[in-house]
């Protein structure tokens, strides 16, 4: 099977099918192409399938770095998918391949028709995880991954497909994946330990999202999946039953037939989850719904203007409210940038998304954006319903 460099590195791939959509698999944490294995087989006669190997796991090349963090991996299916010439994608990952899915849907929405999260979060590591995770992680480091198998399952798989008398030849193939994986791989295990949180980013994902979870997922809970689904625009969450932290091969025939459905809503340009974007609605209704929030609004338009350089002209101020996030984009006439959020700007994004939360507005974002003109500011405060609140 083939290899590429790309990135600066080497990437092991599996590319079956016909030429026509193509499909990006993008695996979790110690798992490797297999662990899509039952959705190529699935949907290999339809579309172009290509599975890979993160950097420093499976058949791809090591990486001598002590953190292969989520934004180099991110790169790394950029290099791929440029290099392979795919165009726009469907792009799936599971737990690690959805914290680079969400990444490249955000920051590279050329290249992602559709996504397909599952049992993935777009926080931080859990607090309570991460000891135990560091743990395991130095005594596979030095003596193998063997020693830590029994204590990996139950974090991996559902306890149906633990506890199943039937599925004993499963769990001993399961076993055998974890098994190969290199030492080394505690690399990439520390990469999804101190990741980066990208909630604030799930707002530019514009891509029809799908979010699988298993109700059995004791890794990245169905909480993490339903606020994924919050965020992005038009998304649409599904919980299996029976299933834990790797689905497509617990539960692989569900799994399958929630892809198949996607795609072919996607393809169909359907599915009652979908829509046109809504636009920012402003003027002078909008202005009195936010008229209880006028003693937040002030001040923070002031000190989103205070965050800003002297020479900027323009500036938009985002704030979620279903889950807090906070965006600040700043521009002058030549360029585009990104302004620093200070504490005290912040704190009032946190009070005006309590206060909203409090007095029931559904709104998803709330906009504030200034203009200077000489020695005097304008400023406008909108707001963007939820997709699907806006369809009803």
């Amino acid at each position: 099977m083939p290899k590429i460099t790309v990135n600066d590195t080497t990437l092991y791939y599996e590319d079956t099918g016909p030429p026509g959509e193509p499909i990006v698999f993008s695996h979790g944490l110690l798992w490797n192409t297999t662990l899509f294995a039952p959705q190529v087989e699935a949907l290999k006669h339809r579309y172009r399938c290509i599975s890979y190997d993160h950097r420093g796991q499976g058949r791809s090349a090591d990486d001598a770095r002590e953190v292969i963090d989520m934004d180099l991996l991110t790169d790394d299916v950029v290099a791929l998918i440029k290099a392979l010439d795919l165009g726009p994608v469907h792009f799936c990952g599971l737990s690690m391949g959805g914290f680079v899915g969400m990444r490249l849907a955000a920051r590279h929405p050329q290249l992602v028709r559709s996504l397909i999260l599952c049992e993935t979060s777009a926080g931080p590591e859990p607090a309570e995880n991460a000891p135990r995770y560091r743990r395991l992680n130095f005594v596979a480091r030095w003596l193998g991954p063997r020693v830590v198998i029994p204590a990996v399952m139950p974090i991996l798989f559902g306890k149906t497909a633990l506890t199943d008398p039937k599925r004993e030849w499963q769990r001993r193939e399961w076993k055998k994946q974890l098994n190969k994986n290199r030492r080394s791989v505690w690399r990439a295990v520390n990469g999804v330990i101190l990741r980066q949180p990208v909630v604030d980013e799930l707002a530019h994902i514009e891509a029809p999202t799908l979010v699988i979870v298993g109700a059995e997922d004791v890794a990245t809970v169905t909480a993490k999946a339903q606020q994924i689904a919050g965020e992005i625009e038009y998304s649409k969450l599904v919980i299996l039953a029976n299933a834990g932290h790797s689905a497509t091969v617990e539960e692989p025939a569900a799994v399958n037939d929630q892809i198949e459905r996607f795609l072919k809503d996607v393809k169909e340009d359907g599915g009652d989850w979908r829509g046109p974007r809504p636009p920012l609605a402003s003027g002078p209704e909008v202005d009195a719904r936010l008229a209880p929030y006028l003693d937040v609004l002030a001040p923070l338009q002031a000190e989103a203007v205070q965050c800003s350089p002297a020479d900027w002209t323009h500036g938009t101020l985002t704030v979620g409210c279903r889950s807090l996030y906070v965006t600040y984009k700043i521009r002058n006439e030549e360029q585009p940038g990104t302004a620093q959020v200070s504490p005290a700007l912040r704190q009032l994004c946190e009070e005006l998304f309590v206060r909203m939360a409090k007095g029931g507005d559904a709104w998803r974002h709330v906009v504030v954006t200034w203009r200077r003109q000489g020695d005097a500011l304008a400023f406008e405060t909108a707001v963007r319903w939820p997709a699907k609140s806006a369809q009803a």
